[in-house]
């Protein structure tokens, strides 16, 4: 993680860092302001962050000066509802398993008024039940994205076909039979995972 923050550091940018254990956040602003020298220790959002007290931590990330800043989230407590253009990195410390929860953190970032491209980092660590987890959460995404596809096209036409097709192709991931009169294609497309250790 230093390594990925080393360099956004360098190019002076803002980042989001997510992180679920509370008694970690406190550790790690500590530990950031300290090799980054930073004037004042990170903010923190959590649970533990009262609503004004949240909102004048957001403005302050909002309309701090040029140059690197970092904040440290929980993904629950800070996931929704909140603007925070002034970052335009996204780091996953920790994962919520649930594909939702962490694409509304995302947004926080990357909304309405953001200027620049939004970069999100997200940790695996391989060949353990965390890769596996995050597999599932990547077909349950996508099999997510193919519903809402599928939604606009309900009709007899051959693309609602198709995407019928699709749907039940994704259904069979789960261990259904797959229906060779729906399609030739493989019955869950192959991940390519970006592990970062």
């Amino acid at each position: 993680c230093c390594d990925i923050l080393d360099q956004i550091a360098i190019r002076g940018e803002k980042v989001l860092i997510f992180l679920e254990a509370l008694d970690l956040q406190a550790r790690l602003a500590g530990l950031f302001q300290r090799r980054y020298r930073m004037a004042r220790i990170p903010m923190i959002i959590s649970g533990e962050v009262a609503g004004l007290k949240r909102q004048d931590r957001v403005s302050a990330f909002q309309v701090a000066p040029p140059g690197f800043d970092l904040m440290i989230l929980s993904p629950r407590a800070a996931g929704v509802g909140l603007t925070l253009t002034a970052a335009n990195h996204v780091i996953h410390l920790t994962r919520w398993w649930n594909p939702a929860v962490e694409e509304q953190a995302v947004h926080r970032a990357y909304r309405i008024g953001q200027k620049k491209p939004v970069f999100v980092k997200r940790f695996v660590i391989s060949e353990t039940i965390e890769q596996y987890c995050f597999e599932i959460c990547k077909r349950k995404k996508d099999f997510g994205d193919v519903i809402l596809r599928a939604a606009s096209g309900s009709d007899g036409t051959a693309e609602a076909r198709l995407k019928r097709k699709e749907i039940a192709n994704k259904l069979s991931f789960v261990g259904e039979t797959k229906d060779p009169s729906l399609s030739d294609t493989p019955v869950v497309p192959p991940l390519q995972i970006q592990t970062t250790l």
